[in-house]
C-alpha cells in the first residue's frame, strides 16, 4: 500500500520537472515567430473557470453540499480529453452551476492558466490536470453511491489554488497532498465496485468466433 502511494506522487513530481523541462526546451530552440503564434490549449479548459468560480464561493462559506460537489466532479471529468467534445452539452454544467448560486458564472477566458513562470505553469496545469484525473474515479464512485469527506473537499481546496499565487515549494507540497487525496479517491472507487459487482475473480471466456442471437 504504501509503496503504490509513495509511486503515486513521485511520479506526479517527475510530470512537473519533465514537463517544465520540455516546455523550457521547446522555448528556447523555437523560433520567434513560432512562439508568438502558438496558443494556449484553451477549447476543453474555457469550461474550468465557472467550475473554479463555483468552488470559490462554496469554499468561502466553508459549505461543502453534495450537489456541488458532484456538480465540481461531473464538469472536471467532462473536460477530460476524448470524453466530451459537445459543446452544448458543456454548458449544460453551466446552467446546473447557475441554479446553485445567485449570481452568474462567467465564462472567462482561462488563458491565465498557462501565463507566468515556466515552473508555476507547469505545477498549475499538474494540479489541474490531476484532478481531472481525480474527478473520473470521483464521479463513478458518487454513482455508485460512496463519499469521502476528504476527497469532496479537496475538489474545493485545489480548484482554489489554482487561482491563488503560491511558491514552487508551496505548489510543490499542494500537489503531493492532492497525489494522497487521489490514491484515497482510488480507494473509494475500488471500495464502490467491490461494493456493488463483488470481488473480481478469474473466469473462463471464449476467444473463438461462435455463432450467436441475431440482433
Amino acid at each position: 500500500m504504501l509503496y503504490c502511494r509513495e509511486v503515486c506522487i513521485l511520479c506526479l513530481k517527475c510530470s512537473v520537472f519533465s514537463v517544465s523541462r520540455r516546455r523550457a526546451t521547446a522555448a528556447a530552440s523555437a523560433p520567434a515567430s513560432a512562439a508568438s503564434s502558438r496558443k494556449p490549449p484553451i477549447c476543453r479548459t474555457i469550461w474550468c473557470a465557472p467550475l473554479i468560480h463555483l468552488a470559490e464561493i462554496y469554499a468561502a462559506k466553508e459549505d461543502y453540499p453534495p450537489e456541488v460537489t458532484h456538480l465540481l466532479a461531473d464538469g472536471l471529468f467532462a473536460t477530460l480529453t476524448n470524453v466530451n467534445f459537445d459543446d452544448t452539452a458543456l454548458q449544460g454544467y453551466i446552467r446546473r452551476a447557475e441554479k446553485l448560486t445567485p449570481q452568474r458564472l462567467p465564462i472567462q477566458d482561462p488563458s491565465w492558466l498557462w501565463r507566468g513562470d515556466t515552473d508555476i505553469v507547469s505545477l498549475r496545469a499538474t494540479l489541474l490536470f490531476g484532478m481531472k484525473g481525480m474527478a473520473a474515479y470521483a464521479h463513478h464512485a458518487f454513482r455508485l453511491g460512496q463519499e469521502d469527506e476528504a476527497v469532496s473537499q479537496w475538489f474545493y481546496k485545489g480548484l482554489c489554488a489554482l487561482r491563488q499565487k503560491h511558491t514552487v515549494e508551496e505548489w510543490l507540497a499542494l500537489i503531493t497532498e492532492f497525489g494522497l487525496v487521489n490514491y484515497q479517491c482510488m480507494a473509494l472507487l475500488d471500495k464502490a465496485n467491490t461494493a456493488t459487482f463483488g470481488d473480481p475473480a478469474p473466469a473462463k471466456v471464449h476467444t473463438d468466433i461462435r455463432r450467436g442471437r441475431s440482433s
